[in-house]
């Protein structure tokens, strides 16, 4: 996520570079038009963003979203709760194997690269040409034609003189800030029972604070280990140069520390001295969607895809799903920018179709604040469609510089739902090898620390109460009874900071111990 200093700043600079695209569209668009395979009646379909690349490059990589929605209506109301991810992934399939036929079919004909996904009625194709986008562009079925957007992660700077590190074996004091040591002291619950999924830069599966977490680890009765990568891991960087994690990784594999330290903050524990998940005795899986820190709008949506339905390694997406291996949770501590390309609706119809499987998705706010109306990157944007989180700064007892502030670019909604700590959590690391020989600690800032905090603590609730396992909307209206009210002398559009919710913290800091006594 992209840090900025100053709001003003930030906000003048994505003001200039709308403008910048606006104006190179227009004329990228005139060039598409004027080319004698183009015509104006379907020029309405090329993004200006897409038109504007494709004015300063000979191919592009290219979102092709195309029409029907699939009818997830009644999801909800199935108790069940693999036969709810089943409807949900059969329905979702169903229809993009229907509305995308005859597209695919076209595609194989042009022996264009291109990848078919169902969780969004969308295809990506890579390295089209401008005459590739224009016979795309006249194709019926064609809703939209997007650029596949890359955005790079970024975490906020803490000053030096601010850093105040926990010590080993000590309960961090950002565990104890949610008071999670509470709901693992008095109500002897530590997660069981619950699955976290995270996409990421990858996870070092060995690091020995999170290998005996790893659902896909199995330990016999004589404590002989063995492991299985199938449904539990997927890998969606398929090009890259890098030799840390080389493309297509068949195990997990972190090229970065990033990854790494969110599933630290989620399910962390050595079994010694090192306590930094919020909840170590759940189960986690994942997706790397980054490569060294970049990701794309495929990517991302890749990683929704396979944990809809996780299939195995090298798998297919739609012939080897298994619903029944969907996680419970999905943390995201990642986002797509404005000014990066991203438009804003690029996952909708993907957080919703996870969220009708009842899967609760976290997001990390971004990290673009000081100033007002800043929760404007995708997915962290999507208030009141998933469960957003802005950083806390537990050190100081107050919202972290840098955390994003509504109202929503989205839907203007408040902003973020909750706090959670973000600022100078110790986790753990990669150290530049996926192996359990450096497993090592490190402090981080940014909304992506908050988010894992959060999804964390969804784990310790459900894992209490299961029966409230699905039930995505009940869940986050505890959440937000739940924490503990902040204000803040911040007031952003119609949010007085005075008021509860506020832009700024939204409902609060979240509470674990509170939340699961408030259950009835």
């Amino acid at each position: 996520m992209i840090n900025k200093a100053f709001a003003i700043e930030g906000l003048s600079a994505r003001l200039k570079t709308m403008i910048a695209l606006c104006v190179a569209g227009v004329a990228a668009l005139t060039f598409i038009i004027a080319s004698p395979k183009a015509s104006a009646h379907f020029s309405n379909k090329i993004d200006s963003y897409l038109a504007q690349r494709l004015a300063s490059q000979s191919a592009v990589d290219v979102i092709v979203q195309v029409s029907g929605h699939a009818d997830l209506t009644g999801a909800e109301n199935i108790a069940d709760r693999n036969e709810r991810v089943r409807f949900v992934y059969e329905k979702l399939r169903d229809t993009a194997d229907r509305t995308q036929a005859g597209l695919v079919q076209f595609l194989d004909q042009k022996k264009a690269d291109y990848q078919a996904f169902y969780i969004t009625n969308a295809v990506l194709v890579r390295n089209a040409n401008a005459q590739l986008l224009n016979e795309l562009a006249s194709r019926p079925e064609v809703a939209r034609l997007k650029f596949n957007v890359q955005s790079r992660l970024q975490l906020p700077k803490v000053p030096p003189h601010l850093k105040i590190k926990d010590s080993p074996g000590d309960i961090p004091s950002n565990i104890i800030d949610i008071h999670a040591d509470r709901v693992w002291n008095e109500l002897n619950v530590k997660g069981k029972g619950v699955v976290i999924a995270g996409q990421d830069t990858g996870y070092n599966w060995k690091h020995t604070a999170l290998h005996h977490q790893y659902r896909g680890l199995t330990v016999d009765a004589k404590g002989i280990e063995s492991a299985s990568h199938d449904y539990n891991w997927h890998d969606s960087i398929h090009q890259t140069t890098q030799t840390l994690c080389p493309a297509n990784m068949t195990e997990p594999c972190d090229d970065h520390d990033h990854g790494t330290h969110t599933m630290g903050s989620m399910v962390g524990d050595d079994g010694g001295t090192n306590h930094i998940g919020v909840a170590p005795e759940a189960k986690w899986m994942g997706c790397r969607n980054m490569n060294e820190g970049v990701g794309t709008v495929a990517s991302y949506t890749e990683c929704f895809e396979f944990f809809l339905a996780p299939y195995p390694v090298g798998g297919d997406s739609r012939k080897q799903g298994r619903p029944e291996m969907a996680p419970n949770i999905i943390n995201n501590s990642w986002g797509c920018p404005t000014e990066e390309g991203c438009q804003g609706n690029e996952f909708v119809e993907v957080v919703r179709a996870v969220k009708a499987a009842g899967i609760m998705v976290v997001v990390a706010l971004g990290n673009d604040g000081p100033g007002c109306n800043t929760a404007f990157s995708p997915p962290g944007s999507y208030y009141g469609e998933v469960l957003t989180a802005g950083a806390y700064d537990h050190y100081g007892n107050d919202i972290a510089y840098f955390s994003s502030r509504g109202p929503s670019s989205y839907n203007g909604g408040v902003g973020p739902d909750i706090v959670a700590p973000g600022n100078l959590v110790r986790s753990s690391i990669n150290s530049g090898s996926n192996g359990a020989e450096n497993s090592r600690y490190e402090e981080m800032s940014g909304t992506s620390m908050a988010s894992p905090h959060t999804a964390g603590v969804v784990a310790l609730l459900w894992s209490a109460h299961p029966e409230l396992k699905g039930q995505i909307q009940k869940t986050v209206e505890l959440i937000h009874a739940s924490a503990t009210a902040r204000t803040s002398d911040q007031t952003c559009g119609a949010f007085a900071g005075s008021a509860i919710p506020n832009a700024t913290f939204g409902y609060g800091l979240i509470d674990s111990y509170n939340l699961i006594k408030s259950v009835k």
